[in-house]
């Protein structure tokens, strides 16, 4: 009965997923997630050809704590009023921790797998680059919302993030008795084959796992062919939540550590460092001091000081110097599942990379946060960089414009033209098209569809504002629009029409050559008219332009 209740959950779980990532694919409105729009097993059979071995096997695959929450009808009061669990907002955040293999199963199913990985190909726009001025380091901290057993498979995606961070250690945190033994043998086989995926011939893999389940870890790392396994112990401190008349109770806990080395030919000389002092040896067990430990108000929640990881959190200082002992500096660590705000910063200070996996979205957000209020802290001195988004030439208008897309619409219809013939709106038109025909290498004709689906909305559907739902619904009918694609970075939400016309007739030579903005963007000379008689034309128009517009430039 237990096994058949689980079948029961899972599936009702997969139903709910699959018709919420079908919905979203559809761009449809809020007010269409309701009965009558959703689909059951049977339809998606003939809708999707969803194979029944493949939907078995990948339901057996959904780990039980993910299924214990979802509510066992779809449809409803509830759903519509987002009651109880129900709902779109619910949705989001079942969708947000649900594993990747069964994402990349519906999508795949569907026909859809190229938008999922257009998800997994923002993985370096998410790197935040620290440049530690007086040290004259640089690191860098990439954080990753997947869980554990996602990354596992080691995509390429994955597989090319960790080579460009160059790492060569891993930390696998199994102390939580829950965590632990939900590890298979299987699982410890695809995580040898990960590690060499992701690091190399060359790595280190230090776990952490509870004294109770320590034959059980120890007997898979042995298993493993040309490694070294190092026992060890990690002894916490925690201060008890019992309070008497002496205080709070201190109490610790002791874990196995396990350092797991594997080299090239045997020579473990190419995962370890030569010490420079005794104080740098290796330590296999630690005992913990107490140390300050991470609170809410350090991810911006002012005054708050409730623990945010509790008793798993681990001494950062202590964690760094042991992993001082295998890795050199410039090279990256890889934190599978409790990546510690506190052990990132102090790796990122040390000169490491951090490969930061976790499958909460809040403690990703946490970390996020947390190591940008550190890094604003003049005494850190490390600005950070942020990667931006390749801009390509195949990407909408409505993202190439980024901040610049709201001050676009206000610029051409903030009189309110009435109708698409109005002399100011027609020239205010014309003048965005010879700044921005070319912006950010958009091809030829990106901003000129961009602007006529502006137009649709503001005096066909009669609305004031732009917004992403009434131009997604328009652009969604071109088979180039991706509704989950990125912005692309603006220094600034300001157009400056005025410089960029200047900036074209100060440089257009007289035969038809683009000429390259400060943004990327180009116009183009028309003809073959001498240099000094195209600039005064422009010049001219220009100032023809301002004169008849009422709108201040």
């Amino acid at each position: 009965m237990t096994n058949l209740l689980d079948i029961i959950m899972r599936e009702r779980y997969m139903m709910r997923l699959f018709n919420y990532i079908v919905y979203k694919l559809d761009n449809r409105e809020a007010k269409e997630w309701k009965d009558g729009n959703f689909f059951d097993y049977e339809n998606a059979k003939e809708r999707f050809g969803v194979k029944a071995g493949e939907w078995d096997e990948e339901r057996d695959r959904i780990p039980l704590e993910y299924v214990r929450r979802v509510p066992k009808r779809l449809g409803g009061e509830q759903e519509e009023k987002n009651l109880k669990g129900d709902g779109l907002k619910a949705m989001d955040a079942l969708y947000r921790d649900a594993s990747f293999h069964f994402k990349y199963f519906v999508y795949h199913t569907i026909g859809k797998v190229d938008l999922l990985t257009t998800k997994l190909r923002r993985l370096k726009n998410v790197a935040l680059h620290l440049c530690w001025e007086k040290k004259g380091r640089r690191s860098t901290l990439l954080p990753v919302n997947m869980h554990l057993k996602e990354l596992l498979p080691a995509t390429d995606e994955i597989v090319t993030a960790a080579t460009n961070l160059n790492c060569k250690a891993a930390i696998l945190d199994l102390a939580n008795p829950k965590d632990c033994l939900a590890w298979s043998p299987a699982d410890f086989d695809a995580l040898h084959k990960m590690m060499s995926k992701l690091c190399g011939s060359n790595w280190i893999l230090i776990v952490f796992a509870p004294q109770k389940q320590q034959k059980i870890v120890m007997r898979q790392l042995y298993n493993w062919d040309d490694v070294e396994v190092i026992p060890g112990t990690w002894k916490r401190y925690l201060v008890g939540t019992a309070v008497n008349k002496y205080g709070k109770l201190q109490a610790n806990y002791k874990d196995t550590m396990a350092v797991v080395l594997h080299t090239e030919g045997g020579d473990l000389r190419k995962v370890t460092r030569i010490p420079k002092s005794e104080a740098e040896l290796v330590e296999l067990h630690v005992e913990e001091e107490k140390f300050k430990r991470c609170t809410a108000k350090h991810g911006g929640d002012e005054g708050n000081e409730r623990e945010e990881y509790g008793r798993w959190e681990r001494h950062p200082t202590r964690m760094q110097k042991l992993c001082s002992s295998f890795l050199h500096e410039d090279q990256g660590v890889l934190l599978i599942e409790k990546p510690h705000a506190g052990l990132v910063w102090e790796l990122l200070r040390a000169g490491y990379h951090v490969f930061a996996c976790d499958g909460s979205s809040k403690d990703i957000s946490y970390l996020t946060k947390a190591i940008d209020i550190l890094e604003k802290d003049a005494r850190n001195n490390c600005p950070v960089e942020r990667q931006k988004t390749t801009q390509r030439p195949d990407r909408d208008m409505y993202h190439k414009l980024g901040k610049k897309r709201n001050t676009m619409w206000d610029y051409l219809f903030q009189v309110q033209p009435k109708s698409l013939f109005e002399n100011d709106y027609i020239v205010r038109k014309a003048m965005t098209q010879e700044a921005y025909g070319g912006y950010h290498k958009a091809h030829v004709g990106a901003f000129a569809m961009f602007v006529a689906r502006c137009e649709q909305i503001r005096f066909a559907a009669n609305q004031a504002t732009l917004s992403y739902d009434e131009y997604n619904k328009i652009a969604k009918t071109t088979d180039a629009w991706n509704p989950i694609e990125s912005d692309e970075e603006t220094e600034t939400s300001d157009l400056e029409i005025e410089e960029r016309l200047r900036e074209g007739t100060q440089s257009v030579p007289a035969c038809s050559v683009p000429n390259e903005n400060r943004e990327e963007g180009h116009t183009k000379s028309g003809g073959a008219s001498s240099p000094t008689r195209d600039v005064t034309d422009r010049a001219s128009f220009v100032e023809q332009m301002q004169t008849d517009s009422p709108t201040p430039l």
